[in-house]
């Protein structure tokens, strides 16, 4: 998902999506102390997915 689509959602659509990656975050770092995580790219990636609804919903805020 690209900001593009992320900007024509409304407030209550990037709060549910915001929970979603974070709980999906959380169970990466899960996997990744028991070490069952291969692909460390994925965390990276849903932080900056976080951040990038994090920056819309303040964008809409106003």
């Amino acid at each position: 998902m690209d900001y593009q689509e992320i900007k024509t959602k409304n407030v209550n659509e990037i709060k549910g999506l915001i929970l979603e990656k974070s709980e999906e975050l959380r169970d990466l770092r899960f996997k990744l102390q028991s070490q069952q995580l291969k692909a460390m790219h994925k965390m990276q990636d849903t932080k900056k997915m976080i951040a990038r609804l994090q920056t819309a919903l303040r964008a809409t805020a106003k």
